[in-house]
């Protein structure tokens, strides 16, 4: 929200039709959301302020602590925003380093990168591709090679409008590997 002039033509809505727009702190100078609930009037004593959490962030360290109790005792090591190796080499110099959100080893090999979205994949039946875009099946294929992982996973939050049950939603190979790149979804209401 930095560097922006007129904050208050970025409005938001959520599903109930409330309305949320950054506003500059005076204070601190940094941007807080207001909320107008709806049918209010445009007197201030009828705003309130939203707390928002960024939602991508509490989700990767959710599954990855649930991830490292899960294979406790089982010789897998987790390691979140792990990895740190660079796509490209000039001169012996790394460039553009990889941060994976979960990474699993087993033995001192990578198993699986899972990658966290807080984001809805779409059911089959209406997107073969499950909305996932084409930058992020260029960036689980680099974290193929790069990490020589035989699984890489995108995985996102379920809902009831997946026909699958929660799990793998869909799993590809890789044209001409056996690296397999799977969509999942896990139901964040059973991890509470």
């Amino acid at each position: 929200m930095t560097g922006l002039t007129d904050t208050r033509r970025l409005v938001f809505y959520d599903a109930e039709g409330e309305m949320y727009f950054p506003v500059r702190d005076g204070g601190t100078g940094r941007s807080i959301f207001k909320v107008k609930p709806r049918g209010a009037s445009n007197r201030a004593e009828d705003e309130g302020t939203a707390l928002l959490f960024e939602m991508d962030a509490l989700f990767e360290q959710c599954i990855g602590r649930l991830i490292r109790r899960a294979v406790q005792g089982s010789g897998h090591q987790v390691a979140l925003q792990g990895g740190g190796l660079y796509c490209l080499e000039d001169a012996g110099r790394g460039l553009f380093r990889t941060r994976p959100d979960i990474l699993i080893r087993r033995a001192g090999q990578v198993v699986q990168v899972i990658d966290t979205k807080w984001k809805r994949i779409a059911a089959r039946i209406d997107d073969p591709k499950q909305g996932v875009s084409q930058a992020d099946v260029y960036q689980m294929m680099a974290y193929a090679q790069l990490y020589r992982a035989p699984r890489v996973t995108r995985l996102s939050p379920h809902y009831k409008g997946l026909a699958a049950a929660e799990g793998v939603q869909a799993r590809f190979t890789i044209s001409g590997y056996t690296t397999v790149l799977e969509t999942a979804s896990v139901d964040v209401g059973l991890l509470a």
